[in-house]
């Protein structure tokens, strides 16, 4: 049986949206885990009426606000399935995407992780676009070097993965779905299911959010990157990877227009890979003032939210 989980916080207005695509799947061995993490509109009276017509969806409300990682943590704990989908209450499945799921796991033994590529609606500006993932292929230092999977609601595991990376860190303000990534496949094989069977809908809640909390978030990962690629005893990935980090790091600094901060981080990222071509790029565009940056910044925008998401 597969446990999809849907943590959710005041989505009075979307959580109809993903709980209908996740009783239209094509595979009809599951259950579904609501955990509401204290939400003050009508959220609860929404999934209630839900439970009501549907014996296979249960209800859990915190009594106190833990973030996106309590709510996930807390719908696995109560789960009873053998695999586990996690699904944003502004989220959508394809309706065949469990059943694809399925299928790479009852042919591939070894593969304890899977993920999909993604559907991205903007309801700000109408734009829509695909994201296609790149294939596993062992790729464990290029998750180190990016989130090359993406949210949550693209992936899908098996119980014993995520116990094994003892769940999401529910401490950490930003970057959890890529912490519980580095962590859960160190020693897990992953596979890539080709095609958008994830519908992600980017809002204005979806891109606003705090620039201390993201940027801390993103410390965190880089302390921890630092730490695994001790094992690896390869100086030039180290500054490689590094040198990535810290254009992510620029790049958010960018995004909350503190050009100051990005142009710093771009530099640090030059330090250490003085060929990243991002970071040439967008430290020159820093010397050349605000205005060209703010192009970088608008390119930027829809990328954002997936280095922000953390709900």
């Amino acid at each position: 049986m597969i446990s999809i989980v849907i943590p959710t916080y005041n989505r009075e207005k979307t959580i109809s949206r993903a709980l209908d695509s996740a009783l239209n799947q094509t595979y009809k061995d599951f259950e579904i885990i609501v955990v509401d993490d204290n939400s003050n509109d009508r959220t609860c009276e929404i999934v209630k009426r839900y439970c009501d017509k549907f014996n296979n969806i249960t209800y859990i409300k915190h009594e106190v606000n833990k973030g996106g990682s309590g709510a996930r943590n807390t719908g696995v704990k109560n789960s009873h399935g053998d695999i586990i989908a996690f699904l944003d209450s502004d989220d959508e499945f394809a309706d065949d995407k469990l059943e694809k799921c399925m299928n790479i796991f009852n042919e591939r033994k070894d593969v304890g992780f899977i993920y999909t590529d993604v559907y991205f609606i903007s309801e700000i500006t109408g734009h829509k676009y695909i994201s296609e993932r790149q294939e596993w292929n062992n790729s464990y230092k290029e998750l180190l070097r990016n989130n090359i999977i993406g949210g949550t609601s693209s992936i899908v595991i098996r119980r014993e993965v995520f116990d094994k990376a003892k769940g999401f860190n529910e401490t950490l303000p930003s970057c959890q779905d890529w912490d519980f990534y580095i962590r859960a496949l160190k020693n897990c094989n992953a596979y890539r299911v080709a095609g958008p069977l994830t519908k992600y809908y980017v809002h204005e809640d979806s891109i606003s959010g705090n620039k201390n909390k993201a940027i801390n978030g993103h410390l965190h990962i880089m302390q921890e990157t630092k730490e695994i690629l001790k094992d690896y005893n390869d100086k030039k990935l180290f500054r490689s990877i590094m040198s990535e980090q810290y254009v992510t790091i620029a790049q958010i600094y960018s995004n909350f227009s503190d050009y100051k901060n990005a142009k710093k981080n771009y530099f640090e990222a030059l330090k250490m890979n003085v060929f990243n071509k991002k970071a040439l790029k967008n430290s020159m565009l820093t010397l050349l003032g605000e205005k060209k940056f703010l192009a970088t910044k608008r390119k930027y925008s829809l990328k954002k939210n997936s280095l922000l998401h953390s709900n």
